[in-house]
């Protein structure tokens, strides 16, 4: 599991749908540069410029069947690929010194495909593959840390079905589906605990029953970025 040394740090922002990471992703992003630090951000799958990433769209969509029903080895390639296809991309930027920030990134595999296995073992076999094909096969960079936005499935979809009334933009089929979000977000908790590197950021007030505010969410991920000694 040893990774390549690069002067620069990836930064991999993950949650379940509607947990608002491209926000998060677009507020450190603005943040660094505010601090005159060298930075990129790219957005996972990349549904616009790579094939793979149309493709992966597609298989959302359900233009491939259901994908629910789709084994999670096969429906983990086309995100894998399009990762894949931009890996060297993020290792010239990481050469460079850069803080690279992606939103999505190779844990959204374990966490979406691994959520759809039963057991333990059954998803932390997976897992293990999953891992040993991004990083081992595809030599993609890994994450020096990995940023989980933690909101509660049930409140996520509710904001994913408001901005999908917002946009006009049709949900897909894992959007759609509440139990699969809760089985994801499970996912999520058990790979925060499996993975030192990965920092829980709450986004979700329980005592008072709101959302943070997207500034206060902000402050925490500086915060925890700090104590990691990510940024100084």
């Amino acid at each position: 599991r040893k990774r390549k040394r690069f002067w620069g740090k990836l930064i991999a922002i993950e949650g379940v749908d509607g947990s608002g990471k491209s926000t998060q992703a677009r507020r450190l992003f603005a943040y660094f540069k505010k601090q005159n630090l060298a930075a990129k951000i790219i957005d996972f799958p990349c549904y616009e410029t790579s094939f793979y990433g149309q493709m992966a769209g597609r298989f959302l969509q359900g233009d491939f069947g259901s994908p629910l029903e789709v084994s999670p080895y096969l429906a983990s390639l086309p995100y894998a690929l399009d990762r894949f296809k931009v890996s060297s991309q993020l290792e010239d930027w990481l050469r460079g010194g850069c803080f690279v920030i992606a939103n999505r990134y190779a844990p959204s595999n374990l966490a979406y495909q691994g959520a759809r296995l039963k057991g333990e073992k059954e998803q932390e076999k997976f897992w293990d593959w999953a891992e040993q094909m991004e990083y081992q096969v595809n030599k993609i960079p890994r994450e020096d840390v990995v940023i989980f936005l933690h909101l509660p499935a049930k409140i996520s979809q509710k904001l994913v079905s408001r901005r999908s009334k917002k946009t006009g933009q049709q949900r897909d089929e894992y959007e759609k589906n509440l139990a699969y979000l809760e089985a994801v977000e499970k996912a999520y908790l058990k790979l925060a605990k499996r993975f030192p590197y990965w920092l829980t950021i709450e986004c979700f007030s329980q005592k008072e029953g709101k959302i943070l505010p997207p500034a206060e969410i902000g402050k925490k991920i500086i915060q925890g970025l700090e104590e990691r000694k990510v940024i100084k």
